[in-house]
């Protein structure tokens, strides 16, 4: 029962069939783009401020109420968001700043809680070390659901922009119902937890191992410049797609199989652990690099090419750091310590974000591309500044961690 409920919350919380039209959601409601721009930053502001908060409150109650709660809040802002169809809300900027930041809330109760409870869910079975092999597998179930609701929603979008929506908010509505029935049995009872330690004292002792063990610092900092410059990239090129004269159904193609192809990417990202940090660090640093000056020539194919290249590159890592950063906390501050990654993400994407819709309504798309590339050299410099300082990798993964 355990793996069915997991997986299949995993299949139904990624059911994003919104997520290639969200930009072109938002234009055809007259929303320009430094108005998207000011509700992405509110977006992860929100996030910033409640992710460690949430993280905190997993590890204090039970980590699949928290997901229950995210799952929940999610399906009434895709329910919600739907519900505009039938109003005169156009250009009405601040109705859809609430609902955005209604879905950063749930977004914050489901970010890092359910690696977490899968870790500790293994480690009971005795079977921790299968760990990467699973959030492999995580990661490519959840990466073919999202690539098949994307698809989906790229028809739905067809017939009607809102209709996206309306799917996602049931099926997240499912998902909360499902992770109910995850045998999650924790080393003390919550009563007993309740008794034994208080909030601030999970978050004092969770910020304690992250300032004490500069090994996971770097793998934090590693996660958050990775995933800060593909999630700018996934966000704003449904536009210049859109810009390039390609349709909603072309763009729900581009990224189901986009997803599909990341799928493959986490089954097999556990043979990371062969490889330095260094050489991932650089596999990744180019990735990233060689797939913006792609999207930069304004041919079609290399521009698909580039988003596939930027993409990729985060769930070729994904699986293994979290299991180094799960095998190294313990189990009573597992969910802070995860949650600090999403803060770290967060803070540097409500930095971005601004400054990309402000840079795409005076220069186009092509500018912004080129301004996320300029703005992501100093992350990829200060990663290979601390790698160095610190000494971090020098053996394989393997063995340093």
């Amino acid at each position: 029962m355990g793996y069915l409920s997991y997986f299949l919350f995993i299949i139904l919380s990624n059911s994003r069939f919104s997520r290639s039209i969200l930009l072109i959601f938002m234009i055809n409601n007259k929303i320009t783009l430094f108005q998207f721009g000011l509700i992405q930053l509110s977006y992860y502001g929100i996030r910033f401020l409640s992710e460690f908060p949430s993280g905190v409150l997993a590890d204090y109650i039970k980590r699949k109420y928290s997901m229950a709660i995210g799952s929940l809040l999610a399906s009434l802002s895709g329910i919600l968001l739907y519900s505009t169809s039938f109003l005169d809300i156009s250009g009405y900027f601040w109705v859809f700043l609430i609902l955005f930041s209604l879905d950063a809330m749930a977004s914050s109760f489901l970010s890092g809680s359910d690696q977490a409870m899968l870790y500790d869910y293994l480690k009971r079975k005795g079977l921790e070390s299968k760990y990467p092999k699973f959030l492999g597998w995580r990661e490519a179930i959840a990466a073919i659901s999202l690539g098949t609701t994307t698809i989906i929603g790229g028809f739905l979008a067809s017939k009607s922009i809102n209709l996206p929506f309306l799917w996602q908010g049931i099926l997240f509505l499912l998902a909360t119902l499902v992770i109910l029935f995850f045998p999650e049995n924790k080393s003390v009872t919550i009563k007993e937890r309740v008794s034994r330690t208080t909030p601030l004292k999970i978050a004092s002792e969770g910020l304690n191992v992250i300032k004490r063990i500069p090994t996971i610092q770097f793998l934090v900092l590693f996660m958050t410049t990775l995933a800060a410059s593909t999630n700018t990239v996934t966000i704003f090129i449904q536009g210049y797609f859109n810009e390039l004269n390609i349709s909603t159904n072309s763009i729900g193609i581009i990224y189901g199989i986009c997803t599909v192809l990341s799928a493959l990417a986490a089954i097999n990202s556990y043979h990371l652990t062969k490889l330095t940090l260094k050489t991932i660090l650089i596999i990744t640093t180019s990735m990233f690099f060689v797939g913006i000056i792609c999207l930069l020539t304004e041919y079609i194919p290399l521009v698909i090419f580039g988003f596939f290249l930027i993409y990729l590159k985060l769930d070729f890592l994904e699986p293994s750091v979290y299991f180094f950063l799960n095998k190294y906390v313990k189990e009573e501050v597992r969910a802070t310590v995860l949650s600090f990654f999403g803060t770290a993400l967060n803070f540097v994407t409500l930095i971005m974000y601004p400054l990309y819709g402000i840079v795409g309504e005076q220069s186009g798309y092509k500018g912004m591309i080129f301004g996320m590339s300029i703005l992501s050299i100093p992350l990829f410099i200060y990663l290979f500044i601390f790698y160095k300082k610190y000494k971090v990798g020098d053996s394989k993964t393997s063995i340093s961690f």
